[in-house]
């Protein structure tokens, strides 16, 4: 709900949630559903406007008193990811968001200066790889159906088989002077659950922006992780075993370095490591390009606030487990 209405907020317009949030419902939300509150763009409401034919409607319930009304425009929310792509248009898709601190915080308003800060890294990983979360191999789950590679396994591939190529980091001081140093074209890997520091949210972006490739190995239960979005959107170039998880896929050797096995993972932070800087640069511009169009809060106020479709269905990946594990090769995740 944050991120949605984050999202839409960005408009100049004034955005109305219409709901009845009762003392029971404020404790649902959640750490960062209650950041509703903290949105200076946002109205709450109990009830719909009398005139509506200048306004936009965005609902998940098709309630006829609603939707029999005359709008400018009707958006309705579509969580079945695992449906195959639609017949007509008249749809589009929410781009897999970024943390929503990210959102909420002052590092947003920095994205753009973060594209253009001098690299000091060639490869890095800042995250947890607890395997109690992160090493599920289950045919039943999702990385198991599809056969990707878990975090923990990536991260343990790395540090046991290529240990020389790994630059020790002591503690946050240790790491915050070598990211302010000459550059090391070596791989940091900061596995929080071992590791004695994280990376300060208030520096991620940051941090992030100051490598030329972050590697993005999956997450809990979906491959999607809010890293990958935070990399490209600083212009750090994405290494990854789920390119196809993007909407559209990202590209192998265009916007993305993409592995399978943990036999190719080997080979390919080896071939990362020894790049040109004129292809790395090539693939940081696509992957920006790739972001703007794609991912942005532009981008998606393009296909949806803006868009000149009177009708739309929005699709949004809310991790809704009951839809996730009915994905197929013919979702419209997947296309």
């Amino acid at each position: 709900l944050y991120l949605l209405l984050r999202f839409l907020t960005f408009t100049k317009s004034k955005v109305a949630l219409v709901e009845k949030i009762t003392f029971k419902d404020y404790r649902n939300l959640g750490v960062y559903g209650k950041r509703i509150y903290e949105l200076d763009n946002l109205v709450l409401a109990t009830k719909l406007p009398e005139k509506t034919d200048d306004k936009i409607f965005i609902h998940d319930q098709a309630i006829s008193k609603w939707t029999s009304k005359i709008w400018k425009k009707i958006i309705r929310i579509e969580f079945d990811i695992s449906l195959p792509v639609p017949q007509d248009d008249n749809w589009a898709f929410m781009p897999y968001p970024m943390h929503p601190s990210i959102y909420s915080g002052g590092q947003y308003s920095e994205i753009k200066n973060l594209q253009n800060i001098p690299k000091k890294l060639r490869l890095l990983f800042a995250g947890n790889a607890d395997p109690r979360f992160y090493s599920n191999t289950d045919p039943q789950s999702i990385l198991g159906k599809f056969k990707i590679v878990p975090r923990t396994t990536v991260i343990e591939t790395i540090t046991s088989h290529l240990a020389e190529e790994i630059l020790a980091v002591k503690d946050w001081q240790h790491m915050e002077l070598l990211f302010n140093s000459n550059y090391k074209q070596k791989c940091i890997i900061v596995d929080t659950n071992k590791s004695k520091f994280e990376v300060p949210q208030a520096k991620w972006l940051e941090i992030v922006a100051k490598s030329d490739f972050f590697l993005c190995a999956a997450g809990v239960t979906i491959p999607l992780c809010h890293n990958a979005i935070e990399s490209m959107a600083v212009g750090t170039i994405p290494v990854t075993n789920y390119p196809d998880w993007f909407f559209p896929s990202l590209e192998h050797l265009k916007n993305c370095i993409r592995f399978t096995t943990k036999e190719d993972l080997i080979e390919t932070i080896k071939f990362v490591l020894s790049m040109d800087k004129s292809q790395i640069e090539q693939l940081r511009k696509n992957v920006l390009e790739y972001y703007n169009q794609y991912l942005s809060c532009d981008s998606f106020l393009a296909n949806t606030v803006y868009s000149d479709k009177p009708k739309l269905t929005l699709f949004v990946n809310a991790h809704t487990n009951n839809y996730l594990y009915k994905i197929n090769k013919d979702s419209i995740i997947l296309s």
